[in-house]
């Protein structure tokens, strides 16, 4: 081995000697079998009523929940990692500081499927306050479980859109003079009973699939007409509301037309209700519901209407206009451009009146409900799927920038 390779001996370390620490002096008393089994006893007794889990502070716990569990059970497990602490108000009440939500978990799919929170039971307590009796809600919530408030939420929006649909069209029946109210109606006079065949002829323009129709046909509060008249754009439509009228009673006369709300003299002598030049009974009331924004042109619609309605009659439109002042903005003109509404009728409230009195109507009202109609309607709109989110987005965004929903009523002079 050569010696020029070899490694150079390595310096020795010197380690200092260990001293030895006496340790301080036990201030604690001597232990003894007695003090031992009672602190055992003080941790076994402790640990009963504790998990290693409320070692976390509230603030750094996260409880995960599957949602085949019931709602009773993930309540508890909510309120059973929270407390109660005293308030700094002056009226001496106590807040709630705890875990308010957790995250949902779905094993058959294995993903978490969204969020539970003390919202959901608020609303829970809604849907039951609104549609259960006391008992009912006790005997359900039981068993109710957590996937099952997605679906028990978006059943409610359902339920309630058609609710506040019917509402709306018995509004326009009422605004149109066709509840039972004393007065004189296609010659005859009518006492307060609902369900007595009147002398009333009614065009209902634009009835859609029929409910409109049925209204006048079926609903205890609307007294029969002897001639009812409805007139529709689509063909889909017409034919279904066909199949469902054929039932209406003895002494109501239905008549149903496809084609344009507006008359036009290209028509020819294809009979239309709202032809100028019939000679058939005008009618007493006329109802267009959530469509006369459609139809080109609006004006033409209301002329029509006025030749077509007996002296005294009544014209009922729950309608879109928009703001009382002002010019409408671009977001508007753009509905113009894509033929939602024809720029001819885009017009403020107050231009919808003077329409109104320049065609010869007396009385003319307008009513906004905006704010009845736009947020549950977009709200309806938004459980219905993705391209009805995106619709249900531009509803809202033209009624926050001046978009009203109104229910007009004008009648013609005696």
């Amino acid at each position: 081995m050569n010696p020029t390779l070899s490694p150079s001996n390595s310096p020795k370390v010197w380690r200092k000697l260990s001293v030895k620490r006496n340790r301080a002096p036990s201030y604690l008393p001597p232990l003894t079998q007695d003090s031992h089994d009672a602190a055992l006893n003080a941790i076994r007794t402790y640990l009963k009523g504790r998990t290693s889990y409320d070692s976390f502070p509230v603030s750094f716990r996260l409880i995960v929940l599957d949602d085949k569990l019931e709602v009773r059970k993930a309540l508890q497990c909510l309120l059973s990692n929270g407390k109660y602490t005293p308030s700094s108000g002056s009226l001496g009440l106590t807040c709630h500081t705890g875990v308010v939500s957790a995250p949902l978990w779905n094993s058959e799919k294995s993903r978490f499927v969204g969020m539970f929170t003390v919202s959901d039971i608020i609303h829970l307590i809604q849907y039951y306050y609104k549609s259960s009796t006391y008992e009912g809600a006790v005997s359900d919530v039981e068993t109710l479980r957590l996937e099952s408030l997605r679906e028990l939420d978006s059943t409610q929006d359902t339920e309630r859109f058609p609710e506040a649909c019917e509402a709306l069209g018995l509004k326009l029946v009422e605004v149109a003079g066709c509840l039972p109210n004393g007065r004189v109606l296609g010659g005859l006079i009518f006492g307060p009973f609902p369900t007595h065949t009147l002398m009333l002829q009614i065009v209902d323009v634009g009835y859609g699939c029929g409910d409109s129709l049925l209204l006048h046909l079926k609903h205890p509060s609307v007294p029969r007409p002897s001639l009812l008249v409805g007139i529709t754009s689509l063909q889909e439509h017409h034919k279904r509301s066909l199949e469902r009228t054929t039932d209406a009673e003895p002494g109501t006369k239905v008549e149903l037309y496809h084609g344009d709300a507006v008359y036009h003299m290209e028509m020819g002598k294809r009979k239309h209700p709202l032809d100028p030049s019939s000679e058939e009974l005008p009618f007493t009331s006329i109802l267009a519901l959530d469509c006369a924004y459609h139809f080109r042109t609006r004006q033409d619609f209301l002329r029509q209407s006025f030749a077509r309605l007996s002296p005294g009659g009544h014209i009922a439109l729950a309608d879109i206009c928009f703001g009382t002042t002002g010019k409408p903005s671009r977001w508007f003109k753009l509905l113009g451009l894509l033929g939602v509404v024809p720029q001819e009728n885009i017009a403020t409230m107050e231009e919808y009146l003077e329409v109104i009195r320049a065609v010869g109507y007396t009385a003319g009202e307008l009513e906004d409900i905006s704010a009845d109609v736009f947020p549950g309607f977009c709200k309806f709109l938004a459980t219905q799927g993705t391209g009805w989110v995106l619709f249900s987005k531009t509803i809202g965004m033209l009624a926050a920038s001046g978009m009203k929903f109104v229910v007009v009523k004008a009648s013609k002079p005696v």
